[in-house]
Parts: C-alpha cells; structure tokens; sequence
C-alpha cells in the first residue's frame, strides 16, 4: 500500500509541476501581450508652413522646437507626431494688408485681413487658418512671425487658431506672450477635438493665465484618446 501511495503520489507531484507549468505560460504570455499593447505607438506626419516675418533664429530651431513641444503627446497617449517638411509659403505673409485704412477693426472673415493695434501689425486668424491646406490625414501647421487677432464683438490679440478631427490645420505665432511649446500643444489638441475651458484644474486647454504645458486634464485626456 505504500507503495502504490509512492506512485500515486509522484503521479500528483508531477500533474501539479505541469500545471504550475501552464499557468506560467500563461502569465508569460499575457504579461507579453500587454506589455506589447502598452509599448504600442500611434504616428501622424504634421507638414509645418512658415511665413517670411518668422524669426531666423525660431526657422533655424523649428524642428527642434516641435520636436520638444509633440513629446508630451507621445510620453501621455503614445501618439508621435513626426514632421513631415518645413517650408515657406506666401499664404501667411504678414507683410502686405489690401485694406488701407489702419483703422480696419479685425473682422472675423475670410475677406478681411486685420488692421493695426497698439502700433503692431496683426492679422485675421481664421482667414489665415483657411488659407492653408488640408493635407488630411496629416496635419498642418501654419507659423507666423506677426501678430494675430479675432473679433468677438471686440478685438483680440491671438496666440492661434486650430480646426477639428477632421480638418487637422493649426496656426500659432511667435508673438505671444505663451511659450511656443505651449501653443503647439494646445492647437494640436484641438485637431484632436479637446475644447478650451475655464476651470482650476491644471490642463493645456484650459483658458488663461497661468498657461499650462504638458498636462491635460481628465475630460481632455479621455476626448483625445478616443480620437487618436
């Protein structure tokens, strides 16, 4: 009877080691597959236009200044944005206005180019913004040396201007008193369909000083992530 015991008893050591020895697998396996969907990485190309009043010194670090802004994107969502080319274009050119009055208040349209304010040339966002093209479903960013401005009933400087999901067009300017990186996040997060807000809660859409970079706040996070 022992000895049957023995055998019975080696037959249980060795079906419990096999089992062991599934389950194992198992973990490995499972542990792989998420590690391989945590690692996993979404790319889009952004094609990036500048106007002849951009600094040389930003033209010169343009991609390096991008680079560094699109990194948060990757570190919180593991979306990469990749440049796609950097080149000027006439489209944006704030060196010329038809209207020759200086009194021209900003219109918010496409027929009307800006006006002077404060002694600084600006120029209509959203007519600019609709002059770049739609390189869906890539992005594009308009760069700008000269001021910007819209019209709510009154007249606002702009630091930018984005489209939505399915028109991927941004413009930021260079005179803001925002840091770039901060612009670049915030437009790029609107063709990503995160609205501004007010609010106390630190996010890179909420409207206002302190401007806040690299952090989005739990609504923003879960309206991106469902358009990457």
């Amino acid at each position: 009877m022992k000895k049957v015991f023995h055998l019975h008893a080696m037959n249980r050591l060795k079906m419990l080691a096999l089992s062991l020895s599934l389950v194992f697998c198992v973990i490995l396996i499972t542990a792989s597959s998420e590690t391989a969907l945590s690692s996993s990485r979404s790319t889009r190309s952004v094609h990036i236009l500048y106007d002849s009043t951009t600094p040389a010194g930003l033209l010169a670090n343009m991609n390096t200044m991008f680079t560094s802004s699109v990194q948060a994107f990757d570190n919180t969502f593991g979306l990469n944005f990749t440049v796609a080319g950097i080149s000027q274009t006439s489209l944006l050119n704030g060196g010329s206005c038809p209207h020759s009055n200086i009194n021209q208040p900003c219109v918010h349209s496409n027929f009307y180019c800006g006006s002077y304010c404060n002694g600084n040339h600006h120029k209509s966002d959203s007519r600019l913004l609709d002059r770049l093209p739609n390189n869906y479903p890539a992005h594009t960013l308009g760069v700008v040396g000269h001021y910007l401005c819209y019209q709510e009933g009154l007249h606002y400087q702009s630091g930018g201007m984005a489209l939505g999901i399915y028109e991927r067009n941004a413009l930021i300017t260079n005179e803001w008193p925002s840091p770039l990186n901060y612009l670049v996040q915030h437009e790029l997060s609107h063709n990503l369909g995160a609205p501004d807000h007010g609010g106390l809660v630190d996010c890179v859409m909420r409207n206002g000083n302190p401007y806040v970079t690299s952090v989005w706040c739990p609504s923003c996070s879960l309206i991106i992530q469902r358009n990457i």
